[in-house]
């Protein structure tokens, strides 16, 4: 996307009289920030993961099977750790983002890169909206990156998830 359609203004939904415009983020900010919101989850949550796989587990035995056949040994003899793994990543996506937003007003990675993320009329999101943005962005992340991927096709660069929670991620004022 060109650098001028990058910096066109995005209209809000409401009245006509109170209608407010403003520069919607450039998506490959937003994908470097997710990037770096995600580098010290993924960190947590494979730390937590190698404690829950080895935990009352027998040392491994030599394989003559690749790493693919050993991953799916893994899953059908442990359903109970894969699905305590996968847990634990949603929570850590969805909890990591909400209470940055609640405390910070923006993840770290929307701070170094100067986004923020505000509702329709501007202002930060509510509790509630902010929350029901975090689920729907697990969600989004969670569907082979659908809801990411679609910020490509939008042309308010908005993803799934923004649409549906009613967000814009934007430039932030300058701090």
């Amino acid at each position: 996307m060109s650098e001028r359609a990058a910096d066109k203004p995005v209209s809000t939904p409401g009245r006509a009289d109170d209608e407010r415009t403003f520069v919607a983020a450039p998506t490959w900010r937003r994908w470097l920030a997710l990037l770096l919101d995600a580098a010290p989850l993924v960190t947590v949550w494979l730390l937590c993961a190698f404690a829950i796989a080895g935990a009352g587990a027998d040392a491994p035995a030599s394989s003559p099977w690749n790493p693919i056949d050993q991953l799916v040994d893994f899953i059908n003899t442990r359903p109970v750790a894969v699905a305590l793994i996968l847990v634990m990543l949603a929570a850590l996506g969805f909890a990591w983002p909400l209470v940055a937003q609640l405390a910070w007003g923006r993840t770290p990675g929307k701070r170094v890169l100067g986004l923020t993320v505000v509702d329709a009329h501007g202002e930060p999101p509510s509790r509630g909206r902010t929350a029901t943005w975090c689920a729907l962005r697990v969600a989004g992340v969670a569907a082979l990156f659908f809801g990411v991927l679609w910020a490509i096709a939008d042309p308010e660069r908005r993803t799934l998830y923004d649409r549906l929670a009613g967000v814009w991620v934007v430039r932030a004022p300058s701090d």
